[in-house]
């Protein structure tokens, strides 16, 4: 913790998820068009931070993409398939209205 926690504010993996799923992203990427892709499309980057971005060559991060969409498209089905196939960046920096 900082010295000064007045002016410093500490958010855990909960608080980012959450906000997450509470302003979807404006950002670009993707096809979304249901609650569903949203919530599917946040477990895929959250899987991609968590796992791939650790990954050192580009082998693996590309055999553990393709492992992601493939459990997507059998798991949740060929239409959040289609809407998470474009990878969406969940960011809140970007947004216009901020």
């Amino acid at each position: 913790m900082l010295a000064n926690s007045s002016t410093t504010q500490c958010f855990g993996a909960r608080h980012i998820i959450l906000y997450s799923i509470l302003c979807p992203p404006l950002c670009d990427g993707g096809n979304i068009t249901s609650a569903e892709g949203y919530l599917v499309g946040l477990w895929r980057h959250e899987c991609e931070r968590v796992f791939v971005d650790k990954l050192t060559n580009n082998d693996d991060k590309n055999w553990t993409d393709d492992l992601i969409q493939s459990i997507i498209k059998q798991t949740f089905g060929s239409d959040i398939h289609k809407q998470v196939e474009e990878r969406v960046y969940w960011v809140g920096w970007c947004r216009l209205n901020q």
